[in-house]
């Protein structure tokens, strides 16, 4: 679905400058929750509390990676097909 769609709208290449400016914005916004995170916890529940709210930030942003991964192999295929 990926590539017939990338065929149907060839304005999006895996070297977008939107799709720059997108994976700029999550990191951004990861480390803007991690400073605010680790800036607040002042008992045991609220350290457990961060850490496992710093876990769930990580998987998040982990899956920015795989999806700006995923694009990259999806942009290589339409160059190899074009």
């Amino acid at each position: 679905m990926a590539v017939d769609r990338l065929e149907d709208h060839p304005g999006w290449p895996a070297t977008s400058p939107a799709r720059q400016g997108l994976e700029n914005r999550v990191e951004e916004m990861y480390r803007s929750a991690l400073a605010d995170l680790f800036g607040g916890a002042e008992d045991i529940q609220g350290v457990i509390k961060m850490m496992k709210s710093r876990e769930v930030y990580r998987h998040l942003s982990n899956a920015a990676d795989r999806v700006d991964e995923a694009a990259n192999v999806i942009g290589d295929i339409i160059v190899k097909i074009t």
